[in-house]
């Protein structure tokens, strides 16, 4: 939990747990449940380490303690609907889309491995992007590609994405 005076977001408490020297592998899910209190899946061994170190999040303090979760726990995931109009199903074409940014830097992301395609980092340009594909852009965010609603006038496709928040 956050003291209150400042709104914590997911970069601010994953900023702030890298910054103890966790690996982000030893780490699940940060479930942001209010601008000031969210909970943090992470493997017993570094629990204990945690609740005796963890001491600020952004430029926040944090109160830590733990948790059991009861076996029915489920997320409530908050996303933004994204319609944009793409040349092509190809992941140069749909990142470019879901992150405002030109092709080429789209491209240039891919092939530093900064993409992830349902999980597993993917570094070919062309490969087709299929519905259901949950993106994940180091520094922009997690994307699920609902699909297309068919072709403009031009020849272009309409996707549907959901950018979760």
């Amino acid at each position: 939990k956050g003291s209150g005076y400042r709104e914590l977001d997911h970069r601010s408490y994953l900023g702030s747990l890298l910054s103890l020297g966790i690996e982000r592998a030893v780490l699940g899910d940060i479930v942001v449940q209010s601008p000031h209190d969210a909970l943090v899946v992470c493997e017993r061994k570094i629990a204990d380490y945690l609740l005796t170190s963890w001491k600020t999040a952004g430029a926040d303090t944090v109160k830590v303690s733990a948790v059991t979760l009861p076996d029915d726990f489920c997320v409530e995931r908050k996303f933004e609907t994204i319609h944009d109009t793409i040349a092509s199903d190809r992941l140069d074409c749909v990142l470019a889309a879901l992150t405002n940014l030109s092709r080429e830097k789209a491209q240039g992301m891919i092939r530093a491995g900064l993409v992830d395609v349902d999980f597993i980092t993917e570094q070919r340009t062309d490969r087709s992007v299929p519905e259901g594909a949950m993106l994940s852009v180091r520094g922009y965010g997690r994307y699920e590609v609902v699909g297309t609603d068919g072709v403009t006038r031009k020849g272009r496709l309409r996707l549907i994405a959901k950018k979760f928040i």
